[in-house]
């Protein structure tokens, strides 16, 4: 062995290595305003996050989180004023439909589907709300909801939690939890 054979540095050969394909099961939710003026919200079967802002100007968008697309697109802008009603049906998959802003003198009412859902309430005010979450072990989160009407939120079948952050939920005229089994935070909750 020679001297220079002991000074060389050793050589590393770097190289990439095609991975496996792996699909993110994000699904399309389906955003319209019907004849009437209710914004409709339809999830399909897979894993469905999709947040509903309204900005103080009155405009509306449908946003896609995760790899959740809305008719197809990131980003839908819905329109200017206020909707007459919220109907949603988030169907299969494990859903979440966050509302920021939102503002309509109907209700908000519809279903989460059987899996693990949430839904998420922030500065919203509305008529009524009546979520029903169905199946699954499912959270529903309100910061500053206005509910001037009828509010049942029913947690369905699993083990279902509320978490009122903040200012949690007024509704004066009717307010009822039928199988949530738990509730958390805030320091108003609901009254």
């Amino acid at each position: 062995m020679n001297t220079h054979d002991l000074n060389r540095q050793p050589t590393t050969r770097l190289g990439c290595e095609k991975l496996e394909a792996r699909e993110n099961p994000a699904g399309n939710v389906i955003a319209t305003i019907l004849p009437d003026g209710v914004l409709y919200l339809r999830g399909d079967a897979n894993n469905n996050l999709v947040s509903v802002q309204q900005y103080a100007n009155g405009d509306l968008f449908a946003y896609g989180v995760d790899g959740t697309t809305v008719n197809g697109q990131s980003m839908v802008y819905i329109g200017n004023g206020y909707p007459t009603g919220v109907a949603f049906v988030m169907d299969a998959g494990n859903d979440l439909l966050e509302m920021i802003g939102v503002r309509t003198s109907g209700g908000i009412w519809g279903q989460m589907g059987n899996e693990n859902d949430g839904l998420a309430l922030y500065n919203v005010m509305a008529g009524a709300l009546q979520p029903l979450m169905e199946g699954g072990d499912d959270i529903v989160v309100t910061d500053s909801v206005y509910i001037w009407g009828y509010c049942e939120i029913n947690g369905g079948a699993g083990f279902d939690t509320i978490d009122y952050r903040t200012y949690g939920i007024y509704a004066p005229s009717y307010f009822a939890l039928p199988n949530m089994e738990k509730q958390v935070g805030g320091p108003y909750g609901y009254y």
